[in-house]
């Protein structure tokens, strides 16, 4: 099994890829976090569960790498 390599976050109706490098593991409370920003969050790249991205695409790949900067 290939692990992926970037995570889904789902808040409210949106959707927003992170890679798991973006994400710090908080072993206190048993899970992880995403250290943004509230305002540069609202323009992360994000999608609605009826228009998913080609996450093959790398194009699309490396924006959301480059977006937060891993």
């Amino acid at each position: 099994m290939k692990r992926s390599s970037n995570v889904i976050l789902v808040i409210g109706e949106k959707f927003f890829v992170a890679p798991w490098k973006a994400l710090t593991l908080d072993s206190d409370n048993k899970c992880f976090v995403l250290q943004e920003e509230k305002e540069r969050f609202k323009s992360a790249p994000g999608f609605d569960k009826d228009s998913w991205p080609n996450m093959a695409d790398q194009a699309w790949a490396e924006s959301i790498r480059a977006y937060y900067k891993t």
